[in-house]
């Protein structure tokens, strides 16, 4: 079985059975038996489609398009091509396949070595431009945790000073010491709350799922606790989400807690 070892060789075979086949484009099973034929299993059936094509194209007008008439285009289908390949560099296959798809040498005199010397060029601008695009994101991403915690302070200044409680206030200071004991919270609380059922009971249940007892020992409280908190009554009692919140926020008001 034979081996194609250079793209010029791929080209005149691919010829040739292109003019066995009255100058047309191939079919599918004539491209499948000739990459099966030649062991070119690395090149994609695509690839050897639009070439058979081309080279039909070619053969029945007897010229070749210039499809690159100056310098510049000839860059700007460069960095297609680059992209394409995922900003990798080309192999020595893929810039045979270039320069003859697009005739280069013919049309602007343009080599392979000129084409690696682009390419060069242009990865090197590609990874600069990726540089600066990371900086700035960076950057971005940096303002944008300045401006989001500076929301987020005030937002919790204005959400907390609302939930507050003189009467837990006055258990915080007056029975300190029993904040842990769940059995005498619960007289207390029952005294100070004797018609406010559901409030009564989700103050407590703050005590219960060991939520005070967290926030005793704690000076600053962190959002990412107090929905670690909220979460725990729902999952616990099935309240709604504002009222766990509530409960929440008056035990932290209560304990003069700093949120951050």
């Amino acid at each position: 079985m034979r081996r194609i070892r250079s793209h010029s060789e791929y080209i005149n075979l691919l010829t040739y059975q292109v003019k066995q086949y009255d100058n047309r484009t191939l079919d599918s099973t004539r491209i499948n038996r000739f990459i099966r034929q030649y062991s070119i299993y690395d090149t994609d059936y695509m690839d050897v489609k639009r070439d058979s094509c081309e080279i039909a194209k070619r053969l029945n007008n007897n010229s070749v398009d210039k499809r690159v008439n100056n310098y510049d285009q000839y860059v700007e289908i460069l960095r297609k091509e680059l992209i394409n390949n995922d900003n990798k560099k080309l192999n020595q296959w893929q810039v045979d396949r270039f320069l003859w798809w697009n005739d280069l040498y013919n049309n602007l005199g343009i080599t392979s070595n000129d084409v690696y010397k682009d390419m060069e060029m242009i990865l090197n601008d590609v990874s600069s431009d990726n540089h600066n695009l990371s900086s700035t994101i960076k950057l971005v991403e940096k303002n944008n945790i300045l401006v989001n915690n500076t929301l987020n302070k005030t937002i919790t200044q204005q959400t907390y000073k609302h939930y507050t409680d003189v009467c837990l206030m006055k258990i915080v200071k007056d029975y300190a010491y029993l904040l842990e004991d769940n059995k005498r919270m619960k007289a207390i609380l029952m005294d100070f709350y004797p018609n406010e059922k559901l409030k009564r009971n989700l103050l407590l249940a703050c005590v219960e799922e060991n939520i005070v007892k967290e926030l005793i020992n704690k000076t600053i409280c962190e959002r990412t606790d107090i929905y670690r908190f909220e979460k725990r009554i729902i999952d616990a009692y099935g309240c709604s989400p504002e009222k766990a919140r509530e409960m929440v926020d008056l035990w932290i008001s209560a304990l003069e807690i700093k949120i951050i």
